[in-house]
């Protein structure tokens, strides 16, 4: 009998072995345990109890044949997922004499529920009751219904839990209201969603149908229209006047286009002075400068811009080209012809001149003026006569 008590802390474990089905509500475990040294032991028996309960009848297990590592086990089945047991094992004789129970080793829900899946959801039970309270708290499904929304959705392959009743669902479960169908590219239109599932939108149309903007869409802004750098936009030629005399201007596929004329075509740029203007690769160039020099000392020659050459007199001066042309009639200047126009220089002061009339004396040249000298005194001294001067005697 002493040996038999060796069975009473023998009980080495207890294996939850899962059935085949992946719906299942209860599950067989493999009670294993060391058998007692003990040669007068007949066979073993079994006690199962739930956590909170009494061992009942046990299950005979007789004499298992030992296994390579020489425990012996018995399967426990028909055990309920949700419920916690214990299980210990006691030796018994051929004359009925039964040792006490071994060492109790449990089993429960904490261990089973990693294995099970007792809905057929394809989640295990664990998965579901997370806290492993058996009870279905926010944010858990029930191990116990294969659809805990009732979305028509199996709880393995739901996105979207509590989807409100007769919502309809995509094939993961998620209804409009749970799913987000803004890809954030403004370019492919605005999205719209049926029963879960995302429809793309029409694509922008970024033609703006002017000839003089790049068109393109910007995934956060949309179109873009970038104007094109020197493009004047039109629909007749008469918008197109880019005001050169040297150009062909047209409207071309909605926008202007300037081509240049025949080099040597003529134009203007409104300024005589720089000759006669010619078009040269499209630009107006200037021809031969004006020549207003007029030959002629005594003007100021100049152009104008709208008239052509101008000379202005100059005051004073008198044109020449011999000095004989430079009389200025005044005998105390010396008259010469320089640089095409007269110079009048004065003579010497002193130098003798006569202004016509011998009455005022002798005159001498001062400064370029001939100055009276002494006048006449014709004082006879004679009462009896009338005394004059004639100028020429």
């Amino acid at each position: 009998m002493a040996a038999l008590r060796q069975a009473l802390c023998a009980l080495i474990w207890v294996l939850a072995t899962i059935p085949l089905t992946t719906l299942a509500a209860t599950y067989s475990a493999n009670v294993r345990w060391q058998p007692s040294s003990d040669p007068t032991v007949a066979g073993y028996r079994v006690y199962e109890r739930t956590a909170s309960g009494s061992y009942g009848a046990p299950q005979q297990a007789g004499m298992p044949t030992p296994a390579a590592d020489g425990t012996m086990s018995v399967a426990a089945s028909s055990l309920a997922v949700r419920t916690d047991y214990v299980f210990a094992v006691t030796a018994y004789t051929a004359s009925g004499t039964e040792s006490g129970l071994s060492n109790e080793m449990p089993i429960g829900y904490a261990q089973v529920a990693p294995l099970m899946d007792s809905d057929g959801d394809g989640l295990t039970d664990a998965a579901e009751d997370v806290n492993l309270n058996r009870i279905v708290d926010p944010g858990e499904t029930d191990p116990n219904n294969p659809d805990t929304d009732g979305d028509g959705v199996r709880d393995g392959q739901d996105k979207c839990q509590g989807t409100a009743p007769g919502t309809a669902v995509n094939a993961s479960g998620c209804s409009c209201a749970q799913i987000t169908c803004n890809n954030g590219n403004a370019c492919d239109g605005v999205e719209t969603c049926t029963a879960g599932v995302c429809h793309a939108g029409t694509p922008l149309n970024c033609n703006d149908g002017n000839a003089c903007t790049t068109d393109s869409c910007n995934a956060s802004t949309g179109c873009v229209h970038t104007p094109i750098s020197g493009c004047t936009a039109c629909t007749t030629a008469s918008q197109c006047n880019d005001g050169n005399p040297c150009t062909t201007d047209t409207c071309t596929a909605g926008h202007c286009s300037s081509t240049a004329v025949t080099n040597g075509t003529t134009c203007g740029d409104g300024n005589t002075c720089n000759g006669l203007e010619t078009c040269q690769s499209g630009t107006c160039k200037a021809g031969t400068p004006l020549n207003c020099d007029d030959g002629n000392a005594c003007t100021t020659d100049s152009c104008n811009a709208s008239t052509g050459c101008v000379h202005t007199a100059i005051t004073g001066c008198t044109a020449c080209t011999t000095s004989s042309q430079c009389n200025d009639g005044n005998p105390c200047t010396s008259d010469t012809c320089t640089a095409g126009h007269c110079q009048s220089t004065a003579v010497a002061n002193g130098t003798a001149c006569s202004d016509g009339n011998v009455c005022n004396g002798a005159e001498t040249c001062q400064s370029g003026a001939c100055t009276a000298g002494t006048a006449l005194k014709c004082d006879d001294g004679n009462a009896c006569t009338t005394d004059t001067c004639n100028a020429s005697t």
